[in-house]
């Protein structure tokens, strides 16, 4: 057994019967000593540099005609305090610019919960939250050891931030300074001047109706995230700092106008009846005209790619919410107009649809 756990702790694998609460704390601290490592060779560095700064000016020194000349002591003096100055490392605290620091190459951020979504994927996931109020969505905090504390007097906001991480980006991290924005159909706009999800961090921020907080647990509504999205902080949602009066609010005239246009959304009979048939598959929406009501908000939107809307206008889209798995097609494109037909749906569970 002594054997067993010495090769266990040599190839860094965790300890057998370890709770999860020691199995965090354990990785948080190899975390931490991981930046502190490289925190100290980027200082090493630092004093290697100064070392060779005072033994050239020791060596100056030297080769002067009057070794007893006290400025020259004094500067050489002022040397070694420079050295030690720069060898030392900067305060946890201290910030980038405060005291002439440099701060890390690389920013470690851990998630406090991952988000339990009725969006499965991106396809058919709204753009943003208030496309869709019916969507639903729950997060258990998990970063602390009394995670209930954290939460403790949040219940008291009707709606809060999410500050989350793009996982589902692919595995490019090449990130353009012009994006194609969906409601444009085409037309290029500087990243910063978008919400798109390829950014040079992959964040985004997204506003949520908070319905009910059941002990670590927060229930949101009107969700735009995506089922696994790791959430990296809440912040409650302020009226009077949050909100700013309209009349000192100024909008791109592309996102009040877009090029394109809603999509007038059609149920076909089969669709509604086999909805109806469903209605045990849903997961968290409490009944099927939350569900119909869904499906309509999210294709009204137009939730197909730029690529999809001019290239395969004759593809079916299927996309998946709360349980269900929706087939749709398009009848003309988005930018023009025209209407998104629901064909078919079918349980999640069942599987992939037969196209016909």
């Amino acid at each position: 057994a002594a054997a067993a756990a010495a090769a266990a702790e040599a190839s860094g694998a965790p300890p057998t019967g370890e709770s999860e609460d020691v199995q965090r704390k354990r990785r948080h601290s190899e975390d931490q000593a991981e930046t502190d490592e490289a925190a100290a060779a980027h200082w090493s560095g630092k004093a290697r540099e100064a070392a060779g700064s005072e033994a050239a000016a020791g060596a100056s020194d030297d080769a002067a005609a009057d070794p007893g000349d006290h400025t020259r002591q004094k500067a050489k003096g002022a040397t070694a305090q420079a050295a030690a100055a720069a060898a030392k490392p900067p305060s946890r605290k201290s910030g980038p610019g405060s005291n002439g620091s440099v701060p890390p190459a690389a920013l470690v951020y851990r998630p406090i919960g991952f988000l339990k979504s009725c969006f499965g994927d991106k396809n058919g996931t709204p753009r943003q939250g208030v496309v869709c109020p019916e969507s639903t969505a729950s997060l258990t905090i998990t970063c602390f050891n009394n995670p209930e504390h954290s939460v403790d007097g949040l219940a008291e906001f009707s709606h809060v931030w999410l500050l989350f991480h793009f996982h589902q980006n692919g595995s490019s991290t090449h990130c353009k300074p012009k994006v194609r924005p969906p409601r444009l159909d085409g037309q290029r706009k500087g990243v910063f001047a978008t919400r798109s999800p390829h950014r040079p961090n992959e964040m985004g921020l997204s506003l949520v109706r908070l319905d009910r907080v059941h002990n670590a647990t927060l229930h949101f509504s009107g969700v735009d995230l995506i089922d696994g999205t790791p959430i990296l902080d809440i912040k409650p949602y302020i009226l009077y700092c949050d909100r700013v009066p309209r009349e000192f609010v100024r909008v791109a005239q592309w996102v009040v106008a877009p090029a394109v246009t809603p999509l007038d959304v059609v149920f076909e009979p089969k669709a509604d009846e086999q909805l109806l048939q469903c209605a045990d598959a849903l997961k968290t929406m409490q009944s099927t005209d939350a569900a119909r009501s869904a499906i309509a908000n999210i294709l009204q939107g137009d939730p197909r790619s730029i690529y999809r809307r001019k290239y395969c206008l004759e593809d079916p889209y299927v996309f998946n919410v709360d349980g269900l798995k929706v087939l749709c097609r398009f009848s003309q494109a988005g930018s023009v107009g025209g209407a998104a037909h629901v064909v078919e749906i079918r349980r999640e569970a069942d599987g992939k649809i037969e196209l016909e």
